[in-house]
């Protein structure tokens, strides 16, 4: 009786130090940015390289402007979730193809931005 007492108290001795220790080599689950992954959870946060803001937005709907050719021929105003576009085209181009000029960028700004609300006015 007294042995099977000393080798039940001996195996939960053996259980809970076993149950207590940790594993000190495993590497944490977030990035070493010195906020303890906030930066991952919070895509705004601005120690996160991917971080916009309207001047680094503006850049990118530059660029998909320059793509079709826009970009000296368009003004771009941001007021906070809404952006609009205004592109100023020669006189010679018809309705049709205004419109088309007109939902390609929109299609092309959309794409480069998903998350401004754009109003494309062509003059």
């Amino acid at each position: 009786m007294r042995a099977r007492i000393l080798a039940l108290g001996a195996f939960a001795a053996v259980l809970l130090l076993n149950g207590c220790g940790a594993d000190r080599n495993v590497e944490s689950h977030y990035n070493q940015d010195g906020y303890m992954g906030l930066s991952d959870s919070n895509p705004n946060f601005r120690t996160n390289p991917t971080h916009h803001n309207y001047k680094k937005d503006r850049q990118l709907m530059r660029q998909a402007l320059r793509e079709m050719g826009l970009d000296k021929r368009s003004t771009i105003v941001i007021n906070g979730p809404e952006v609009t576009v205004t592109i100023h085209l020669n006189e010679d181009v018809s309705g049709e193809e205004a419109e088309a000029i007109r939902w390609d960028a929109y299609s092309l700004l959309k794409g480069n931005n998903p998350r401004y609300n754009y109003n494309i006015l062509v003059e």
